[in-house]
């Protein structure tokens, strides 16, 4: 798995570096950890964690619980999580993100809606735990090719964190 970021740190842009993931099983999730540090000597490093937590799939109930514990074990600046879903037949309406949120209390984050599902009151989206405060957000719908069989809408979402070398 490879994914790419673009650091902006103390006034200077970074290209965008292309990192090797490690991938581990956690219950019926992947789970992707990801550490960026320019010099090896130096102590400026950042922590980035994916996580795609597979929607409302049973057990979400233990699922979260997993998921938070690994998240609290490994402190990541950042959590990028995907196939979040939201379930507006429920009252309140019930959203992954804000379960997660409820968990992880230290980490402010940012959601977005990617697609709704005709037919079902439900939303999917994307995402973002930081540990640092949230300036800015942004997201881009990704083309849509209308012949694929998947219909599934993709979008990237991105954010802009104050960090201590900001």
């Amino acid at each position: 798995i490879t994914v790419s970021f673009q650091l902006h740190v103390g006034g200077t842009n970074y290209e965008t570096h292309i990192v090797q993931g490690r991938i581990l099983a956690t219950g019926e999730a992947w789970l992707t950890r990801h550490t960026w540090q320019e010099d090896p000597e130096d102590d400026l490093y950042y922590t980035f964690m994916t996580y795609n937590i597979w929607n409302f799939n049973p057990p979400w109930e233990t699922r979260q619980s997993l998921i938070a514990d690994i998240v609290r074990r490994h402190n990541p600046h950042l959590i990028g999580f995907q196939e979040v879903r939201a379930n507006y037949t429920l009252s309140p309406v019930h959203n992954q993100i804000h379960d997660l949120a409820n968990l992880l209390p230290t980490y402010q984050f940012i959601y977005q809606r990617a697609m709704d599902y005709p037919g079902e009151s439900l939303e999917e989206g994307l995402g973002i735990f930081s540990l640092y405060p949230i300036r800015e957000m942004a997201y881009r719908k990704l083309h849509d090719d209308p012949f694929a069989p998947d219909k599934n809408r993709r979008i990237c979402l991105c954010t802009v964190v104050d960090t201590p070398h900001s």
